[in-house]
């Protein structure tokens, strides 16, 4: 146990508690019985939580390991998709190697990756959705959108101050693949193609309003869950 281990341990809880005979419940309506009866105070959608709970359930790995495990194997996942990037914007594979090895490098990527913590997740689905993005900015197939919208959900549910730095990047992404000159027709396509990314945050921002309301409403049935809830941890 290292820096937040209250943290750590609340989501070693909820993972504790996943109920594979209840899934929806489990997901949507999980508990964590820190503060007393009723027993859900939700904070992050329990993609992470759920992913340890599995690992424990199935191969007896005592939980603490499997969500540190899990966490660790997300992080080096997550330079599957930061190659992909690095191939679809044409940079050589040098790019790829100094962006892996700072990464790797960092102190605070190395720490917070062992953790048992929703971290790791949150940046690997922030990189798949990034590298949606820049697929459907070179191809324009349909498909991409559905995956800009599925990763983008779930990064934005499982830590929405992880999102924000992805999306700008997927933005200057797009600028910069379709850059090549300003004219007045570029400038147009630039712009139509901005339209299924500026669709997905407004779905994104509609899917985490939803789940932010949902979990104030578990909170406000608990004493001491109500100080808990978004506008009062606004402070």
């Amino acid at each position: 146990m290292g820096w937040y281990g209250s943290r750590e341990v609340q989501t070693a809880i909820t993972a504790y508690w996943f109920d594979f005979h209840h899934l929806f419940k489990s997901l949507f309506f999980y508990e964590t019985p820190l503060f007393g009866s009723p027993w859900s105070i939700p904070f992050e959608f329990p993609l992470f939580q759920l992913g340890a709970a599995g690992i424990h359930s199935i191969t007896g790995i005592p939980l603490d390991k499997s969500g540190r495990w899990l966490s660790t194997l997300l992080y080096f996942c997550c330079f599957i998709p930061l190659y992909k990037i690095i191939k679809e914007i044409d940079l050589d594979k040098e790019y790829f190697y100094i962006s892996a090895i700072l990464i790797l490098l960092s102190p605070i990527y190395l720490y917070w990756s062992r953790a048992f913590l929703i971290e790791s997740s949150a940046l690997l689905t922030g990189f798949l959705f990034l590298w949606a993005s820049i697929r459907f900015s070179k191809t324009n197939h349909i498909r991409w959108i559905f995956w800009i919208f599925v990763f983008g959900v779930l990064c934005s549910l499982i830590k929405i101050t992880t999102f924000p730095s992805f999306v700008l990047a997927a933005f200057f992404s797009l600028v910069m693949l379709n850059s090549s000159n300003f004219s007045a027709a570029n400038i147009r396509g630039i712009i139509l193609k901005m339209v299924p990314l500026f669709v997905v945050l407004i779905l994104c921002s509609i899917a985490v309003k939803l789940w932010t309301e949902q979990a104030d409403d578990l909170k406000l049935t608990n004493e001491i869950g109500r100080a808990l809830t978004s506008k009062n941890l606004q402070g």
